[in-house]
């Protein structure tokens, strides 16, 4: 579909002004990642046909999948939605016999089969929900309600591009105190501590533990 896509939109030389324009569209604007570049994995290409197509048609996959610990792991899955995370392919699905809603690196599959059985998607799973509740930023669904001073300096962007709809913000001397309520993430602690001392968690006191274990320098 995508290869159809792009050689629908390439530039032909007869084209008419509006074609042509829209042709040339994917050249005059780009995605730009605050992450450190990277090169997206190296993966069979048969793995992602197969997995493609047991999504689109909702049936049962058979996989071998290696985890991040070393563990291979063979099992039978609902491919239920699949998501790209800056280089990364993650496809989300529940394994035979379970309720919960895994995340699997597509690159980490080294084998797959469909088994040609249909399954009916569970109507509790919705992948944009999944993804709001911090799911792929190693989350579980819970919220927490997020207190912390940052400098003036390193936190102007966050009333620019809010935390969350209720953000709310506040001028203290040289910093702003920013509220908001958030998915607890593992990618909200590795995001607090990459503000270094231009930021201290003031709630929850876990988090704060967790991104300044010794206490933070902003506001003392």
């Amino acid at each position: 579909f995508f290869e159809q896509a792009q050689a629908r939109l390439a530039v032909h030389p007869h084209q008419k002004p509006h074609d042509r324009a829209a042709s040339e569209w994917l050249r005059k604007v780009r995605f730009i990642s605050n992450s450190q570049p990277l090169l997206a994995p190296e993966m069979q290409g048969e793995v992602l046909d197969t997995v493609s197509k047991a999504l689109w048609h909702d049936e049962w996959l058979d996989i071998t999948y290696r985890n991040s610990g070393g563990k291979t792991i063979h099992g039978r899955v609902m491919p239920l939605g699949m998501a790209q995370q800056d280089e990364r392919l993650y496809l989300v699905c529940r394994f035979e016999g379970h309720e919960d809603d895994r995340t699997l690196a597509v690159h980490r599959i080294l084998s797959v089969s469909a088994s040609s059985i249909r399954f009916q998607r569970p109507k509790n799973f919705d992948l944009e929900t999944f993804d709001k509740e911090g799911r792929f930023a190693f989350g579980n669904g819970a919220l927490v309600d997020l207190e912390f001073l940052i400098t003036k300096v390193a936190g102007l962007h966050l009333l620019e591009s809010r935390l969350s709809e209720d953000q709310r913000s506040s001028e203290e001397g040289d910093c702003y105190r920013i509220r908001a309520r958030v998915p607890a993430t593992q990618r909200l602690t590795w995001w607090l501590r990459s503000f270094g001392d231009d930021v201290k968690v003031l709630a929850p006191v876990d988090l704060a533990l967790a991104v300044q274990p010794r206490g933070g320098q902003v506001g003392e």
